[in-house]
């Protein structure tokens, strides 16, 4: 339980922060885009590096996007290394690692910057929509979680608990990055995201709670 509520803290610190630099103006009025682009392009892609007619014009645009995302380029790379048993020499590791570092850090500062306009009107998600969201990912994904990992997979004890206590964790702030680089339905990232995020707190106590006989 402690360790929850220690991952919940980091998170809200790292968030508050964004937010505080938002209200105050430090990054400007598009320094959240600035930073989920600089998370985007460097800072994720050095840390999946360090882990590991009309439609044929789009077919032939989202293999583009495909070949030339950095996130998969980089995963790519990862997973080249790692089944070739090469050691990347320290030098060149170093560099990533720093770099590797920003990425969380980053996206959670960039995700309270987009916060300073949060609920206003012209700025928000569709009610309906975000509770959706939120409901699929909070409530419908434990369940199914616990089905699968019951009833398919025989999991109990631990790995079980594991299992459920990771689909009830919040829609990943990395979700509202991508959405903030395409530009597509930014509001509804960003709203389900928050929402999802303070509302995780008790659906992980009680999971915490009906599952504490298994761990």
């Amino acid at each position: 339980m402690e360790g929850v509520l220690t991952g919940f803290s980091i998170i809200g610190v790292a968030i508050l922060i964004g937010f505080l630099l938002g209200r105050a103006g430090v990054l400007g009025g598009h320094g959240h885009l600035a930073l989920n682009r600089m998370s985007f392009y460097a800072a994720t892609p050095a840390l999946l590096l360090s882990h590991a007619s009309g439609e044929r014009t789009a077919v032939r645009s989202i293999a583009a996007g495909v070949v030339t995302n950095p996130i998969i380029i980089a995963a790519a790379l990862g997973l080249a290394v790692a089944a070739s048993d090469l050691t990347v020499p320290d030098p060149l590791m170093a560099p990533i690692d720093l770099v590797a570092d920003a990425a969380i850090p980053v996206v959670l500062i960039a995700f309270g910057v987009s916060l300073v306009g949060f609920g206003k009107s012209g700025d928000r998600a569709d009610t309906a929509q975000v509770a959706i969201a939120s409901a699929m990912k909070l409530i419908v994904m434990p369940l199914a979680a616990y089905l699968a990992a019951t009833l398919i997979f025989g999991l109990e004890g631990v790995p079980l608990f594991a299992a459920v206590l990771c689909a009830t964790l919040p829609t990943g702030q990395m979700v509202f990055s991508y959405a903030a680089r395409y530009g597509v339905a930014v509001p509804l990232a960003r709203d389900t995201v928050a929402v999802a995020t303070v509302a995780c707190i008790p659906m992980v106590l009680l999971v915490t709670l009906l599952l504490r006989d298994l761990r």
